[in-house]
């Protein structure tokens, strides 16, 4: 299988856009067809070793671990099911406008499921394009955070 590299820009700063993203439970609001279930599974606010239990639609359970996390600019986070493994990279930079949140997912596939890699990628594609759009669609749509109070 191979590397997968998707971009968006989002009309949102970066730290709300990295905040969001870097959350996996967020995924329930983005994917609520694919992801089926989402718990953090440490105590503490989001960052380098918050582990979560997540399951998708055909893929089952797995734990996802944020393996790397430089708030407000990029994280990583890792999983692994058995026939798959995945590492997630993603970063965030300010643009004019707002961010882009730029995506790098390496997936892995162990014994028999290398066989199927060609058409996991094109779908892992299509899904991550369709994701990106969904996120920018979710962050857009939430009201602005208050810069400040008068």
């Amino acid at each position: 299988m191979g590397v997968l590299k998707n971009s968006i820009d989002i009309a949102r700063p970066p730290v709300e856009v990295f905040e969001y993203c870097s959350d996996q439970c967020n995924e329930l609001e983005w994917t609520p067809g694919p992801m089926k279930s989402c718990e953090k599974l440490t105590d503490g606010p989001v960052g380098l070793g918050t582990r979560y239990r997540a399951a998708w639609s055909g893929a089952g359970s797995r734990i996802v671990e944020i393996t790397r996390y430089d708030h407000p600019r990029s994280w990583q986070a890792s999983a692994d099911s058995g026939a798959i493994g995945m590492v997630f990279d993603a970063s965030v930079e300010a643009i004019p406008g707002g961010s882009r949140l730029v995506v790098q997912t390496d997936v892995r596939a162990h014994g028999l499921a290398r066989l199927a890699s060609p058409l996991l990628d094109r779908v892992m594609q299509r899904q991550r394009v369709q994701s990106l759009a969904a996120i920018k669609r979710t962050l857009e749509a939430k009201p602005a955070a208050a810069d400040s109070i008068d």
